[in-house]
């Protein structure tokens, strides 16, 4: 993979891309490929959020596996990077899929919905019968995971497929959202703005830092040019004076 030329054109001072999947999970590169790429971008720091989950000891495809997270970890650091995670969260049992354990071994814990009631929601031959009742789950789950203190920010939150955006629109109120924002404010859990899967408009970040939510920007990257992506969302939030609300970490 060729490295880009040189990027300094971001006007922010310091630069996190908060979410980056590598070859440990379901991205295509390597720990030290994607640091050396974001590098190259003029990106100062990555934190890699690889996809980790244990239900009753079974294997997950594409899963960073839990024999392997001590060597994630140190791999993470000697590139001068971040170890973080991205966690399932399992509504209908109201937990997430790992052990407080192994959570505390790394520095950020993303909590994620991907599954609601045994619909995959990221699934590309997504079926569903039902999208009102859909929706609603969807929005009970997100409730009880802005509570669980054992994360420290919410990844890709409101995201639905095309098929299910109509209905989301419909319930996702500004009274929804600010009981939302004062649930995360009072957990110390932050927001992200994912440009892999937009799906907060500027006026619903506004409505979580306006109840003291901290932001996170990640591409989701699984492949390194994805990080680009970020550069944009940084000088819209130092534009709206927003940057400040960045997580720090």
């Amino acid at each position: 993979m060729k490295a880009p030329n040189k990027d300094t054109s971001g006007t922010v001072d310091f630069l996190i891309d908060f979410h980056v999947h590598s070859n440990y999970s379901d991205g295509v590169q390597t720990i030290q490929s994607n640091a050396s790429y974001a590098t190259a971008l003029g990106i100062d720091k990555i934190v890699f959020a690889d996809h980790y989950a244990q239900l009753n000891n079974e294997k997950i495809k594409y899963y960073l596996p839990k024999k392997k997270i001590n060597e994630y970890i140190e791999e993470c650091r000697q590139n001068n990077a971040i170890p973080g995670l991205e966690i399932d969260y399992l509504g209908e049992e109201d937990r997430l899929l790992a052990k407080t354990k192994d959570i505390k071994k790394v520095d950020l814990v993303y909590g994620s919905i991907h599954v609601v009631e045994k619909t995959k929601l990221f699934s590309e031959t997504l079926k569903v019968s039902n999208p009102q009742e859909l929706i609603k789950k969807y929005l009970e789950y997100f409730v009880k995971l802005a509570e669980k203190k054992e994360i420290k920010a919410i990844c890709h939150p409101f995201w639905v497929p095309e098929k299910l955006k109509l209905q989301l629109k419909k319930k996702l109120t500004k009274d929804y959202l600010e009981d939302v924002a004062e649930r995360m404010a009072q957990s110390e859990i932050a927001i992200e703005i994912n440009t892999m899967f937009p799906s907060l408009t500027l006026k619903q970040v506004k409505i979580f830092t306006g109840k003291g939510v901290k932001i996170t920007v990640g591409s989701d990257a699984h492949s390194p040019e994805s990080m680009v992506a970020i550069k944009k969302v940084y000088r819209q939030l130092e534009k709206e004076e927003l940057t400040h609300y960045l997580l720090k970490i």
